[in-house]
């Protein structure tokens, strides 16, 4: 499945296998675990979309506005997992 690189070059998208005995302990405490999902802040959420649309990437949410100023839209991969790219950057409290 391609996927599309923050730069906008096409990049594959090698999904994480499901965790196996092999992985021991961690495997074992992970196991019943579902997919994970990622925010990945754009700076253009329009362009970054259309390109994921091109790459044929399973689009969960097509592009939105959100009521709290975000630009988002989702995207699933083959395991599961979301890809959630937007334009939502929370600043932090200042030391």
């Amino acid at each position: 499945m391609p996927w599309v690189h923050s730069t906008g070059a096409p990049q594959p998208l090698f999904p994480a296998p499901r965790r196996p005995r092999s992985w021991g302990a961690f495997g074992q405490a992970t196991k019943h675990l579902g997919p994970t999902s990622v925010y990945v802040v754009v700076a253009d959420p329009d362009a970054h979309y259309a390109r994921t649309v091109a790459a044929g990437a399973r689009i969960v949410m097509p592009l939105t506005d959100t009521d709290y100023g975000s630009r988002d839209h989702i995207a699933g991969d083959a395991e599961g997992n979301l890809w959630c790219f937007g334009t939502y950057a929370p600043e932090l409290p200042s030391p």
